[in-house]
Protein backbone atom coordinates (compact mmCIF):
# COMPACT_ATOMS: atom_id res chain seq x y z
CA UNK A 1 0.00 0.00 0.00
CA UNK A 2 2.62 2.28 0.55
CA UNK A 3 4.71 1.08 -1.77
CA UNK A 4 4.24 4.66 -4.41
CA UNK A 5 4.16 8.28 -3.37
CA UNK A 6 0.35 9.52 -3.11
CA UNK A 7 1.30 11.82 -6.26
CA UNK A 8 2.75 9.05 -8.38
CA UNK A 9 -1.11 6.73 -7.87
CA UNK A 10 -3.25 7.05 -10.69
CA UNK A 11 -7.03 7.20 -10.14
CA UNK A 12 -7.28 4.17 -12.50
CA UNK A 13 -4.84 2.67 -10.21
CA UNK A 14 -6.87 3.59 -7.17
CA UNK A 15 -9.74 2.34 -8.41
CA UNK A 16 -8.13 -1.51 -9.07
CA UNK A 17 -6.45 -0.97 -5.51
CA UNK A 18 -9.63 -0.58 -3.74
CA UNK A 19 -10.66 -3.37 -5.23
CA UNK A 20 -8.29 -5.57 -4.58
CA UNK A 21 -8.11 -4.34 -0.95
CA UNK A 22 -11.90 -4.61 -0.45
CA UNK A 23 -11.66 -8.39 -1.56
CA UNK A 24 -8.66 -9.00 0.89
CA UNK A 25 -8.64 -12.12 3.27
CA UNK A 26 -6.83 -10.18 5.51
CA UNK A 27 -9.22 -8.23 7.90
CA UNK A 28 -7.31 -4.99 8.37
CA UNK A 29 -6.43 -4.83 5.23
CA UNK A 30 -10.56 -4.83 3.78
CA UNK A 31 -11.33 -2.44 6.68
CA UNK A 32 -8.37 0.09 6.92
CA UNK A 33 -6.95 -0.46 3.53
CA UNK A 34 -10.38 -0.16 1.93
CA UNK A 35 -10.91 3.25 3.48
CA UNK A 36 -7.68 4.73 3.08
CA UNK A 37 -7.74 4.06 -0.81
CA UNK A 38 -11.34 5.50 -0.86
CA UNK A 39 -10.32 9.02 0.62
CA UNK A 40 -7.28 9.10 -1.48
CA UNK A 41 -9.67 8.19 -4.58
CA UNK A 42 -11.87 10.93 -3.33
CA UNK A 43 -9.26 13.53 -3.41
CA UNK A 44 -8.27 12.67 -6.60
CA UNK A 45 -12.13 12.90 -8.32
CA UNK A 46 -12.55 16.13 -6.95
CA UNK A 47 -9.34 17.29 -8.66
CA UNK A 48 -11.51 16.06 -12.29
CA UNK A 49 -13.55 18.04 -14.21
CA UNK A 50 -17.26 16.84 -15.41
CA UNK A 51 -15.67 15.57 -18.29
CA UNK A 52 -13.16 13.78 -16.91
CA UNK A 53 -15.61 12.09 -14.59
CA UNK A 54 -17.86 11.24 -17.26
CA UNK A 55 -15.40 9.24 -19.21
CA UNK A 56 -14.08 7.63 -15.97
CA UNK A 57 -17.56 6.26 -15.23
CA UNK A 58 -17.58 4.79 -18.76
CA UNK A 59 -14.28 3.23 -18.22
CA UNK A 60 -14.37 1.99 -15.31
CA UNK A 61 -17.78 2.15 -13.90
CA UNK A 62 -19.80 0.84 -17.14
CA UNK A 63 -17.91 -2.79 -17.18
CA UNK A 64 -18.86 -3.19 -13.89
CA UNK A 65 -22.53 -2.87 -14.26
CA UNK A 66 -25.48 -5.20 -15.25
CA UNK A 67 -28.49 -4.24 -16.74
CA UNK A 68 -30.82 -6.37 -14.64
CA UNK A 69 -29.02 -3.67 -11.74
CA UNK A 70 -30.32 -0.65 -10.45
CA UNK A 71 -26.79 0.77 -10.25
CA UNK A 72 -26.97 0.22 -14.42
CA UNK A 73 -30.03 2.72 -14.62
CA UNK A 74 -28.09 5.36 -12.03
CA UNK A 75 -25.10 5.00 -14.48
CA UNK A 76 -27.12 5.92 -17.69
CA UNK A 77 -29.07 8.49 -15.68
CA UNK A 78 -25.88 10.10 -14.46
CA UNK A 79 -24.33 9.59 -18.10
CA UNK A 80 -26.94 11.47 -19.99
CA UNK A 81 -26.51 13.92 -17.47
CA UNK A 82 -23.23 14.97 -18.39
CA UNK A 83 -23.92 14.89 -22.14
CA UNK A 84 -23.88 18.59 -23.76
CA UNK A 85 -26.93 20.83 -23.60
CA UNK A 86 -26.63 20.34 -27.61
CA UNK A 87 -26.73 16.71 -27.81
CA UNK A 88 -29.50 16.04 -25.22
CA UNK A 89 -32.97 15.42 -27.23
CA UNK A 90 -35.66 16.88 -25.95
Amino acid sequence: MAQDSEEDVTVCGLIEMQRRLANSEKLFERLVGTLWAAGMLDERLAQLTDRQIGQLMFDAVADQLSILRPETMIWRSSHAATVPLGRRKG
